[in-house]
Order: structure tokens, then sequence, then C-alpha cells
């Protein structure tokens, strides 16, 4: 099997480019999404929030070819955990991470979307849940807000 680098860096320098723009305005209250960001709590009568605890992280940094990076991490009872590291894109305006999945061709990807100032995850048909999280775990609509 043969690769083509210029295509493979071409591809490369489209997602940087497409993500730099979206995150250089398309957010007008979170012009960079590079940062750490800690879990938050549910608004009263959203039952599809999953509460998260200040001890909840989420960050999203710069990696050195300039794509985004990923590092979630959330708690819950009896020491049951989600942990997930994956490498970003833009997708439709928003921030959509990928990672491995049970199968090959059905990968984890999770997708933020920004609302008042804070990040929902959306495990996109939650295929991040069943390898990334212990059996009480979900990643599904839980929020963060930038740590001040």
């Amino acid at each position: 099997m043969t690769v083509d680098c210029n295509n493979r860096l071409r591809g490369v320098a489209t997602i940087s480019y497409t993500l730099l723009s979206f995150i250089g305005g398309s957010l007008a209250y979170a012009s960079d999404a590079i940062g750490l960001y800690h879990g938050r709590g549910c608004p009263k009568g959203d039952l599809e929030c999953v509460p998260t605890k200040k001890t909840d992280t989420l960050k999203i940094e710069r990696t050195s070819d300039r794509t985004l990076k990923l590092t979630l991490r959330l708690s819950f009872d009896q020491g049951h955990v989600c942990a997930l590291e994956a490498n970003g894109a833009s997708h439709d305006g928003a921030p959509e991470f990928s990672a491995e999945g049970l199968r090959a061709d059905k990968p984890c990807t999770l997708r933020l979307h920004p609302k008042n100032d804070i990040w929902i995850v959306e495990d996109v048909e939650q295929r991040c849940r069943a390898v990334y999280c212990g059996v009480r775990g979900t990643l599904d609509g839980a929020r963060f807000s930038r740590t001040r």
C-alpha cells in the first residue's frame, strides 16, 4: 500500500484551516475554544442534561500540527468514570472529535455544542459510551463551562 503524502498534507491543511476559521469567529461569546473547562450542573427541568461535577474536566488544546485535541474525564457514582482522548475537526460549525469505537467502521464521535457560555457534549449515535465509560457513566448531555 502506498500513501500519497501530498494528499495527506492537503487534507491536514484543509482540516486545520476549517478548524481555525471556526475558532476564529463563529462563536461570538468564545472566540477561542482552546482551554480548560469544568463540569456544570443542570438547569431545573432539563431532563436531557447529565449532571457534571466541578471536578469533571474537558480540555481542548491545539496540537503541533494545529488541529485540536480533546481530553475528557467525568466521574459518576460508585467509581464509574468516562475518560477519553480524541483528535478533532470542525463539522457543521461545531467541534467534532473522533476516537476508536467498538468496530473499526463505526468510530466514537463526540460533538460539542455551544449554549449560553457552556459546551454541551453530544455522543453521536452513543458509540463513545460503550468504549470509554463505566456502567453508570455517560457522555451525551454533559455540560462544561470555562475555568476562570
